[in-house]
């Protein structure tokens, strides 16, 4: 009876250890800020009462759901916008430009 009280308590010490390792590894709050940065591409859809944005890349391969900061910046914007994001360190979008769209990055264009 006292090896399986032991035994137990042991299971029990492990597996918190465990979670607490597994925790510590997977904070990503504001200690851990994602590094600022521009992103490209053409807007796919916009919800503004989310506060959402969803832009393909100029590659085509890659779809983005983006949060925006404050809805102001969604006002002009419209489906097949091409535009130029700045993400603030927590990926959340500060600035939204339109911009004209790059020739040379579409599929349909002659070099």
């Amino acid at each position: 009876m006292k090896r399986q009280i032991t035994i137990i308590v042991a299971v029990i010490v492990l597996f918190l250890a465990g979670m607490g390792i597994s925790l510590s590894q997977a904070d990503v709050g504001p200690n851990h800020p994602v590094p600022a940065r521009m992103l490209n591409g053409t807007i796919d859809g916009i919800d503004s009462l989310e506060r959402l944005v969803t832009i393909q890349s100029d590659n085509k391969d890659t779809w983005m759901f983006i949060a925006v900061g404050n809805g102001e910046l969604l006002k002009g914007l419209t489906k097949g916008d091409h535009v130029v994001v700045e993400l603030d360190d927590r990926g959340v979008a500060q600035k939204i430009n339109k911009t004209a769209i790059n020739l040379r990055n579409t599929p349909d264009a002659k070099s």
